[in-house]
C-alpha cells in the first residue's frame, strides 16, 4: 500500500478539520493587586526624608577610603579612614585594623574651615601622591597622600567637588 492511498484521514488532513471556531470574547477584568490599607509606621520610616533647602544642592555623604594624613598639629603621618558626613565635616577614623587600641580616634573638620585642596609642589610635598588642604583660620594643614596617581586624581576630584558644594551652601 502506498503513502498516498491511505484513506483514513488524520489530524492534519483536510478532512480532519471542520471549521475554526471563533475565540470567545470573555470579560474584561482588572487585574490589580488588592488595595492593602499603608502602616503609618512603616510609612513614616520608609519615606524619604527632604533635606533642608539650604543643603538641597550638596552631594550625599560619602566614604572615601584609607590614605596616609598628617594632620596640622602633627609631623608624624597616620593612616585614616577619610569620610565626608552629611553636615560636610571631613572625618578621620583609625581604621581597626590599623588600631591597636579599641577604641578608634576621630578628627572631624568641616568643609568650610579648610581651604580648597591642590596637589602640592615638589618642595612642599612631604609624600608622593598628595593632595593638601590648608586650614582657613589657623596655621597648618592636612595632607593626605594616597598609593598612586589615580587615586590622587580621584581624591582631588572627590574634596574638590564636595568644598566647593560646602563653600556655595
Amino acid at each position: 500500500m502506498s503513502p498516498t492511498s491511505v484513506t483514513q484521514s488524520g489530524p492534519t488532513s483536510p478532512a480532519a478539520v471542520a471549521s475554526i471556531p471563533e475565540p470567545v470574547q470573555e470579560p474584561k477584568t482588572d487585574l490589580a493587586p488588592p488595595t492593602v490599607a499603608r502602616n503609618p509606621a512603616v510609612a513614616a520610616v520608609s519615606a524619604p526624608k527632604p533635606r533642608p533647602d539650604s543643603i538641597a544642592d550638596v552631594p550625599p555623604p560619602v566614604s572615601i577610603g584609607d590614605f596616609n594624613v598628617q594632620f596640622p598639629d602633627a609631623m608624624l603621618w597616620k593612616r585614616r579612614w577619610i569620610q565626608i558626613d552629611s553636615t560636610g565635616h571631613l572625618i578621620f577614623t583609625a581604621a581597626a585594623r590599623h588600631s591597636s587600641i579599641s577604641k578608634s580616634f576621630n578628627s572631624k573638620f568641616h568643609l568650610k574651615e579648610l581651604g580648597p585642596p591642590f596637589i602640592p609642589d615638589l618642595d612642599r610635598q612631604e609624600m608622593p601622591h598628595s593632595v593638601i588642604c590648608d586650614l582657613v583660620q589657623g596655621e597648618g594643614s592636612i595632607q593626605c597622600a594616597s598609593e598612586d596617581a589615580m587615586s590622587q586624581r580621584q581624591l582631588l576630584s572627590l574634596l574638590t567637588t564636595y568644598h566647593q558644594a560646602w563653600q556655595a551652601a
